[in-house]
C-alpha cells in the first residue's frame, strides 16, 4: 500500500476489503517503525489499532518516502505482513530574515534553502502590508509572490525599518508557518536646486543642510557635471565630472570682466554602506570676475601717473570689472624727499585711486 502525507501532519490508513485485499471486519494492525532518510518522527505500534497512523517530519526540502512493515491480526489469527510506503511532502520552514533596501527603491528577498531553513523548490509568499517606524509610505500585501518584496518611502534622513510577517505556501502542503522579514529602509537624499555666487579663482565649498535645503543623511557625496556638459563662454576650470566628493566646491575662473552664471546637475549618494543614489538637483553658480591689475610698472601708462605738487590725482585702471572698488595702504616714498601727505593710505573702497601730494623741493619724487 502507499500513502501520501504532509511533513508535521498526522496521517491515517484503513486498509478496504477488496480493494487493498481479504480484510476481516476488526482487523488490527502493528508495525514497526518506518525506514527512510530525511524522516524524523516514525513510531513503531505494538498494541494493534484498527487503522495505521503516525506522523512524520520531513527534514529536507525533497519529497521522501517512509517503508512501514505492518501485520495484521483478525481475531486470534495474525495475517501475512505487508509494506506501506507514505510520501512525506516537505512543508516550507523559513527562519526570521533580514533584508535591505533604498527609499522609493524596489527591494526583493528570496529565502534560501539550507541557508535560511527548509525552501521547498517553487514555494511562494503572501504577507500582510508591514509595521514600519519613522512614518515611511508604501507598504502593501502580497499574495503568492515567487519573493518578498515591496518600495517604501522613508521620509528621514536616518534609518527606518519594516517587518513583514510573511506565510510560505508549497504546492503539495499548502501554508508553512509564519515568519518575520525585516528591511531596513536607507534614506536617500532629496535635495531642491540651490544657487550660490564665488569669485573667480576663489576655492568655495557648498555643503547642502539638512532640511534647509532637502532630505540629506549625513555622510552624503556628491558627484557633477556641467549641466547639459554645457560650459558658458569665458568660464575656466570645469573639469568633466567630480565624484564622491564630500562638498560642492569646484575652482571655477571667470576670464571676462562680466558676472557669468553656470549650472551643474549633481547627484547626491548616501554614505556606506547602502551607498543609495538619490534624485539629482541643480545647482547655479554665479562667478564674479576678479580683478588681476599689475604692480604699478613705468612701462605701463594705466598704472603709472604724473602729478603736480599740490594738485589731486585720481587713477581708474582700465580693464577690469565695473563697479571694482579700491582700498590702499599709506605709499612708500621710492626717490626724492619733501613730500607731503603720504602718511594717508585709504581703508574704505573708493572706485578710483586718488591722493593729493606735495613736493616741497624743486626736482621730482616717487611713490607708490
Amino acid at each position: 500500500m502507499t500513502a501520501t502525507t504532509c511533513s508535521g501532519s498526522t496521517f491515517s490508513v484503513t486498509p478496504t476489503d477488496g480493494i487493498n485485499g481479504i480484510v476481516p471486519a476488526g482487523t488490527t494492525y502493528t508495525w514497526t517503525a518506518p525506514t527512510g532518510t530525511g524522516i524524523t518522527g516514525g513510531l513503531s505500534n505494538s498494541t494493534g489499532s484498527l487503522n495505521i497512523f503516525d506522523n512524520l517530519t520531513n527534514t529536507t526540502s525533497t519529497v521522501k518516502t517512509a517503508t512501514y512493515t505492518v501485520t495484521p491480526t483478525s481475531g486470534i489469527c495474525a495475517g501475512a505482513s505487508f509494506t506501506l510506503v507514505v510520501t512525506v511532502n516537505p512543508v516550507a520552514v523559513i527562519n526570521a530574515m533580514t533584508g535591505a533596501g533604498c527609499s522609493g527603491a524596489s527591494f526583493s528577498i528570496s529565502p534560501t534553502d539550507g541557508i535560511n531553513g527548509i525552501v521547498p523548490s517553487g514555494t511562494l509568499y503572501s504577507w500582510a502590508a508591514p509595521t514600519v517606524t519613522g512614518g515611511m509610505t508604501g507598504g502593501v500585501t502580497g499574495t503568492n509572490a515567487s519573493y518578498i518584496n515591496g518600495t517604501l518611502i522613508n521620509p528621514t534622513n536616518t534609518v527606518q525599518s519594516a517587518t513583514y510577517i510573511v506565510t510560505p505556501i508549497t504546492t503539495s502542503c499548502g501554508n508553512g508557518s509564519s515568519f518575520t522579514v525585516v528591511v531596513s529602509i536607507n534614506p536617500t537624499a532629496t535635495i531642491t536646486p540651490m544657487t550660490t555666487t564665488v569669485c573667480g579663482g576663489g576655492a568655495f565649498g557648498l555643503t547642502p543642510v539638512n532640511i534647509t535645503n532637502g532630505l540629506i543623511p549625513a555622510g552624503t557625496t556628491y558627484t557633477w557635471v556641467a549641466k547639459n556638459n554645457i560650459v558658458p563662454q569665458g568660464i575656466a576650470g570645469v573639469t568633466t565630472q567630480m565624484t564622491g566628493q564630500s562638498v560642492f566646491n569646484p575652482t571655477l575662473y571667470n576670464l571676462t570682466l562680466n558676472p557669468i552664471d553656470i549650472s551643474f546637475t549633481v547627484t547626491p549618494k548616501s554614505p556606506a554602506p547602502s551607498y543609495c543614489p538619490g534624485s539629482s538637483f541643480t545647482i547655479t553658480v554665479t562667478v564674479n570676475p576678479t580683478p588681476q591689475i599689475p604692480n604699478n610698472q613705468f612701462t605701463s601708462s594705466n598704472l603709472a601717473t604724473a602729478t603736480c605738487s599740490g594738485t589731486s590725482f585720481s587713477i581708474n585702471p582700465i580693464g577690469v570689472p565695473s563697479n571694482t572698488t579700491y582700498t590702499w595702504t599709506v605709499p612708500t616714498l621710492m626717490s626724492g624727499s619733501g613730500v607731503s601727505g603720504i602718511s594717508v593710505g585709504n581703508s574704505s573702497p573708493s572706485v578710483s585711486i586718488t591722493a593729493l601730494l606735495t613736493n616741497s623741493f624743486s626736482y621730482n619724487a616717487i611713490v607708490q
